[in-house]
């Protein structure tokens, strides 16, 4: 895979991981903030 597509994969997982984790949050209490930042930093170097 050449750089370029590596980038588009790697921005449209990006973006729906993004997307699925603020959906879950704004039904999650408080307490459950702190996990859905950590995914975040796991998905941010996938």
């Amino acid at each position: 895979m050449n750089e370029e597509t590596k980038n588009v994969v790697h921005s449209i997982r990006y973006g729906l991981c993004t997307l699925y984790l603020q959906f879950n949050d704004r039904r999650r209490e408080e307490g459950n903030i702190w996990y859905y930042e950590r995914r975040r930093d796991h998905f941010a170097v996938w």
